[in-house]
C-alpha cells in the first residue's frame, strides 16, 4: 500500500497483497474464477473451481474452456454484464 508519507509499517507492499490475495483465493472452500476483459479469460481459478470444470482453465478464455452447448448462455450473461465504455 501506498501512503503519501512513505511506506506505512506493518503493511504489505503491492507484491505481497498479490501473493496473499492468491493465497486466500486458493484456500477458499467455494469454487471461484476471475475472469478479465471482453473476452472473459481466466487470471485465476482456485483448485476447487478446477475439479468442478475438471481441468486447468488459467489462460484461457470461457469460450476455450467449456464446450460451446454450456458456454453459450454463460457466455451470454457475462457480456451482458461487461462495460462496454470505460467508466469516466
Amino acid at each position: 500500500m501506498i501512503d503519501a508519507n512513505g511506506p506505512v509499517p506493518g503493511r504489505m507492499n503491492g507484491a505481497e497483497e498479490h501473493i496473499r490475495l492468491r493465497e486466500i483465493f486458493a484456500q477458499s472452500p467455494s469454487f471461484s474464477a476471475l475472469l478479465h476483459g471482453p473476452d472473459h479469460r481466466f487470471v485465476l481459478a482456485n483448485p476447487a473451481y478446477q475439479q468442478l470444470v475438471g481441468r486447468c482453465v488459467i489462460g484461457r478464455t470461457v469460450r476455450e474452456a467449456s464446450p460451446k452447448s454450456k458456454a453459450k448462455g454463460f457466455l451470454l450473461c457475462l457480456t451482458r454484464g461487461f462495460p462496454r465504455e470505460n467508466p469516466l
